[in-house]
């Protein structure tokens, strides 16, 4: 492992990426020796362009996570890396000419058991994580930490989030935490709309994982300031008493004319202190404070909303990295020897060391399924009854599966499930109810890798000769064969 920097760039706004770009390409190659850059759209169309000048002195790499969300991108990216550092940078950003080098001089400081290191972010472009010492922006992790505590926890919506619970991961198991004084450089500032308030509001669901996993005292263990959340509750009870005394009155019923009159005043109240705090905050000004004002009126109902999600969602949370509970092997070219068109069951042959491979998984208490892409009985080149001859003989050989996921829609129907669509996997998840990021997909084309990152599952390529080069270097995770694919995924070492 080198001494040099890896930059992963999660990105799901390719159109704000070429400042950022080319002011890494005046960079040294010897300080930044990889630049991953991690598509994160759902549908990841026109293609990143790269500047010629990156290219030709830095190792490249673009690779798409399916619109996971940010810490799966980020996830994806930083495995990509063998760097003994890696340093993840926001989109609307650009490196200063001493950047790499200031960083370089922060991390030799650093001493071998500092796990993190923390750049400072201007107020101006920090949105809601201005309450977050720790952000997904500039912020540098060494990927032996990383492994430790097994990458960003993917549950997490907001970057800002994920990265404060890395931090508290990382400090429970021993490592050092740094906030160094190093800066990016924003050269458009970011557009400031009511709706942006609202949007970030999505933390607050957040913060009900963080909760879970972490106790009440996350923000006091980590150094952030003091949730609104209570004022908003606060604001957003009043509200509501306003509302149901004011109906309660009007269906005749004997509640006095100053209960909602004094919840609509406590309401209207709390709404206005919001609103000046967010005027005289000392890094807003100007249409921008008023902006946020403007929005302050259903910011507080949102973020109760959002709260409320978050804790009916993550109420039985557990740690993460979470156990594999279930695994979904490709048939053909994975489990069975790859026949094109096959119809003879007598001729369906096990793969080296695929019956071991199921065997070892449910011994361990893993459900087990098997999914199949099968085009040729839509095309009526095969029938059904000969398909299902075929697939009784495979679960005859290495079965029983406990779910089976086939594709059988002709080629020219658009469909979910043909892969590299994320419907298999996100079926075979629902079958075996298990949650689909405890899922692992084990195939041996990218195709599989793709379905199983659409779907938000994780996944294992057992490469053969007809795997790609490109296929190879785009798979979070490979093995050489089954056994190695199984064992990764029993010591939980599966992204």
């Amino acid at each position: 492992m080198t001494q040099t920097l890896g930059v992963v760039i999660p990105t799901s706004d390719e159109s704000s990426l070429r400042p950022l770009l080319t002011s890494l390409a005046g960079e040294p190659a010897a300080r930044v020796a990889q630049v991953v850059i991690v598509d994160d759209r759902s549908n990841p169309l026109p293609d990143i362009a790269i500047p010629p000048e990156l290219t030709s002195r830095t190792d490249v790499q673009v690779v798409r996570s399916w619109g996971r969300g940010l810490p799966a991108a980020a996830n994806l990216g930083w495995r990509l890396c063998d760097t003994e550092w890696v340093v993840f940078l926001p989109t609307d950003a650009r490196v200063t000419p001493d950047w790499a080098a200031g960083l370089t001089r922060e991390l030799t400081a650093a001493g071998t058991r500092t796990g993190l290191s923390q750049g400072q972010g201007s107020a101006d472009h920090a949105g809601h994580d201005a309450d977050s010492p720790w952000r997904l922006a500039d912020l540098a992790a060494r990927k032996d930490a990383l492994n430790d505590v097994g990458g960003f926890d993917e549950r997490y919506r907001c970057g800002s989030r994920a990265a404060v619970d890395l931090a508290l991961r990382m400090h429970r198991e021993g490592w050092l935490l740094r906030q160094d004084a190093r800066q990016l450089d924003h050269p458009v500032p970011q557009p400031d709309r009511p709706a942006g308030a609202i949007v970030q509001e999505r933390c607050m669901s957040d913060d009900a994982l963080l909760r879970h996993m972490h106790g009440r005292g996350w923000r006091r263990a980590i150094g952030a300031p003091r949730s609104r959340f209570p004022w908003y509750a606060g604001t957003t009870a009043a509200a509501v008493a306003a509302n149901l005394a004011a109906a309660a009155r009007g269906m005749g019923l004997p509640i006095p004319r100053r209960v909602p009159l004094v919840a609509a005043g406590a309401a209207v109240a709390s709404t206005a202190a919001l609103a000046a705090a967010c005027v005289i905050r000392p890094e807003s000004g100007g249409a921008r404070s008023w902006r946020a004002a403007a929005a302050s009126v259903v910011v507080p109902p949102v973020a109760v909303a959002q709260r409320l999600r978050g804790e009916l969602r993550h109420r039985v949370a557990a740690a993460w990295p979470t156990e594999v509970l279930a695994v979904l092997f490709e048939r053909d070219g994975t489990l069975i020897r790859d026949l094109p068109l096959n119809t003879d069951p007598d001729r369906v042959q096990p793969l080296p060391g695929a019956r071991a491979a199921v065997d070892r998984l449910r011994r361990k208490g893993v459900r087990v399924g098997l999914m199949a892409s099968e085009t040729a009985v839509g095309a009526g080149d095969v029938s059904r009854s000969q398909m299902r001859a075929v697939n009784e003989q495979v679960d005859r050989l290495l079965g029983p599966f406990d779910t089976w996921q086939l594709c059988a829609h002709p080629p020219d129907v658009a469909c979910s499930c043909r892969l590299p669509e994320p419907g298999m996997p996100r079926r075979a998840a629902g079958d075996l109810d298990v949650p689909v990021n405890a899922l692992a997909v084990v195939g041996h084309l990218g195709a599989d890798v793709t379905s199983a990152l659409r779907a938000g599952a994780r996944s294992v390529l057992v490469p053969d000769p007809s795997t790609t080069d490109a296929d190879i270097a785009a798979a979070p995770r490979t093995a050489g064969d089954l056994g190695t694919a199984i064992d990764l995924i029993l010591r939980g070492d599966v992204p």
